[in-house]
């Protein structure tokens, strides 16, 4: 199992230098092309570009799931497996996150088919956008609620550790480390909501002048 464990730790930071050497081809190579490109070209480079996003995700969502297989249970809570607690939690996580990208999906597939067609002012965009937004947000506050139960539990677990013989802990890594990235994400939430209402205002002038023509 040991042997198992080191290759699948092994195997990750390999994939992980593979996926990079492509992203920096494919952004050099965007960036050397993107003025000579259409409209439609852009839209159909998305489309592929988001294709292995989907087949990326899915085979480190696997290998995460594997890994936590091979680890397994590494402490007890009350006489109660929490390693196996843990890895359902992962797991129910994991799921409402999928569930959530795969709303912002079928909102994306109906913009990028109706840019493929050159379909820009269009309501059936509005909405998608709009939902694309909103949805957004939902995981923002999805990944904060988890990082607020993290910090509740590493509470606990100090003061487990810090009074005795509480709680049962072998080997657990107690970190208390704020993810400033959520202000990233945030800011990326407020930005698609501004642009969302752009978009909207945008398709409302364009109506105005075709009904003056």
């Amino acid at each position: 199992m040991f042997t198992g464990m080191l290759g699948a730790f092994i195997l990750i930071p390999i994939i992980g230098i593979l996926v990079t050497v492509l992203l920096f081809y494919f952004i050099l190579k965007f960036y050397r092309n993107e003025n000579k490109m259409t409209f439609p070209e852009k839209i159909r480079l998305l489309r592929k570009l988001v294709n292995i996003v989907i087949i990326i995700f899915i085979v480190s969502t696997c290998i995460v799931g594997l890994l936590l297989l091979l680890v397994g249970g590494t402490f007890s809570f009350m006489g109660a497996s929490a390693g196996t607690l843990g890895i359902l939690l992962g797991i129910a996580g994991a799921g409402i996150q999928i569930y959530f990208y795969y709303l912002i999906y079928k909102e994306y597939k109906v913009l990028i088919n109706n840019f493929e067609q050159e379909k820009i002012f269009e309501d059936e965009n509005v909405t998608a956008f709009k939902k694309i937004a909103k949805v957004s947000l939902w995981i923002l506050l999805f990944h904060l609620a988890i990082s607020l139960v993290t910090y509740v539990i590493n509470l606990i677990m100090v003061a487990g550790l810090y009074t005795g013989n509480i709680f049962m802990f072998n080997g657990i890594d107690i970190n208390f480390t704020f993810d400033t990235t959520v202000l990233v994400y945030f800011i990326i939430c407020v930005i698609l909501n501004i642009l969302s209402v752009v978009f909207a205002r945008a398709v409302e002038i364009h109506k105005e002048n075709q009904l003056t023509i």
